[in-house]
């Protein structure tokens, strides 16, 4: 084994040369080998960007929208101060893991479920349950809506049209309410 190692170091030696140009070709090989799958990424991406601003544009949409969901632990109430904590570290976890700022942030708080039920002894429904009621909170969803027909929310043109239909308090100080039309 030590022969042909001397011997390859010796022909190596005595034709500088040829020694020079064997090293060039395997760096080139090397090279060439190496950077066509980088290239082919770089490609890739600049393709996939023209492709997602294309879209954003025509569709007047995100690139990607994303769809996420805190849940309190079971038995638990999560307050408003939580929620809001949890969305911010939701989107600081997708900026810091895709790489892409987030342009525009929708929150929908649900409340807990209600069941309504027909009084103890009333026999003109048959189902025990008879709805059910579940108070949403959506932050800042003013400036999103646009009335098209009738009074903007919280402005009622005759008051004696809606009387107040229940006030609950058990999101820790979130008042549910709803209006019920009067007969």
């Amino acid at each position: 084994m030590r022969f042909f190692f001397s011997l390859a170091l010796k022909r190596l030696g005595s034709r500088i040369g040829l020694a020079f140009l064997l090293v060039f070709s395997f760096a080139l090989t090397t090279g060439l080998v190496v950077c066509v799958p980088v290239f082919v990424d770089a490609m890739v991406k600049e393709i996939i960007r023209e492709e997602l601003a294309f879209k954003t544009e025509t569709q007047d949409c995100p690139p990607f929208p994303v769809r996420f969901y805190a849940m309190p632990r079971y038995g638990e109430v999560m307050t408003l101060e939580e929620v809001a904590y949890a969305r911010q570290w939701i989107a600081d976890m997708l900026v810091r893991e895709v790489g892409l700022p987030v342009r525009s942030r929708y929150a929908q708080i649900d409340g807990p479920v209600f069941y309504l039920r027909p009084q103890i002894g009333d026999s003109r429904y048959k189902d025990r349950i008879l709805t059910s009621v579940q108070a949403t909170l959506v932050q800042d969803v003013g400036e999103h809506i646009e009335v098209v027909q009738g009074a903007p929310f919280g402005e009622i043109a005759d008051p004696g049209q809606f009387r107040s239909g229940c006030t609950h308090r058990s999101l820790r100080g979130w008042p549910c309410r709803w209006a019920i039309p009067s007969a």
